[in-house]
């Protein structure tokens, strides 16, 4: 049962680190840039959409072993940390209401675990 876990971590990594790279890719674009030019132009973008396209995988791996009533709360830890990482990568604001939030989905996503 290690190797589903360690899958379904690594693609709640991948998914986390996807976002956040596209996201500094999506800063870096020059007005008017057509977007397709930033996918191809931008190693962040690149680095992205690259982690993108293998956390499913990764993802489906774990599936395999894994019942998707674990897999899929477990994976909405993602929501936590895309926005904590947004918070502290681009210093995107967070209030009181955002950090409630991202302490209910972990709560949730903890009893589900114990459950």
């Amino acid at each position: 049962m290690a190797l589903p876990v360690i899958m379904l971590a690594l693609s709640i990594i991948l998914t986390t680190a996807g976002q956040l790279f596209i996201k500094k890719g999506a800063l870096g674009m020059p007005e008017g840039m057509p977007v397709w030019r930033v996918a191809i132009k931008s190693r962040w973008t690149l680095a992205g959409l690259g982690c993108a396209l293998i956390s499913p995988v990764v993802y489906i791996i774990a599936l395999r072993d894994l019942p998707l009533s674990v897999a899929w709360p477990a994976a909405a830890s993602m929501y936590v940390f895309v926005t904590v990482g947004a918070h502290c990568w681009f210093k995107e604001p967070m209030n009181i209401g955002a950090w409630t939030g991202l302490a209910l989905i972990v709560a949730g996503v903890v009893i589900i675990g114990l459950g």
